[in-house]
């Protein structure tokens, strides 16, 4: 028997082993792209909202995993594995990941967009966006970023 946590877990996994946002598996596989966000995980009424199998059925179809190890990655609990980094990647976060991830990356150059003040740029030294953010000052950032060494920023 799996939990209702435990299911939204592997369908995180998912998109974690892919290097994918949940918007972006979503829209990969054919849903709409705020189909797997937190927020829709639970009904106004408090009840758990769980995914159909017609929806595990596309993300899995989009991702080409089977079933079987879909199954795994729910039992499997632990923590959602990154994507192996190569050199020369950037990894653009939100805000919860903007903080862990130069602890557990130091190699890992990151680019922060948010729409809030969080005082990341002081505490992290982070190259921080505003959202919303226009396509050529994410491209001025990127080719920055890119150009220095990792934690230069």
């Amino acid at each position: 028997m799996f939990s209702h946590e435990a299911l939204w877990d592997g369908v995180e996994r998912v998109a974690a082993r892919q290097g994918w946002t949940l918007s972006r598996l979503a829209s990969i596989a054919g849903l709409d792209p705020t189909a797997l966000n937190r927020s829709k995980r639970f009904g106004s009424d408090g009840k758990p909202r769980w995914p159909s199998m017609a929806t595990v059925a596309k993300l899995l179809t989009a991702t080409n995993i089977p079933l079987s190890e879909f199954c795994r990655m729910i039992e499997g609990g632990g923590a959602v594995e990154a994507p192996a980094v190569r050199r020369g990647h950037v990894l653009l976060v939100d805000d919860d990941l903007a903080r862990l991830a130069p602890a557990r990356r130091p190699d890992l150059k990151v680019l922060h967009v948010t729409s809030y003040d969080v005082g990341l740029r002081q505490d992290t030294g982070a190259i921080v966006l505003r959202k919303p953010v226009q396509p050529e000052s994410l491209l001025v950032e990127v080719e920055r970023i890119m150009a220095s060494r990792p934690n230069s920023r």
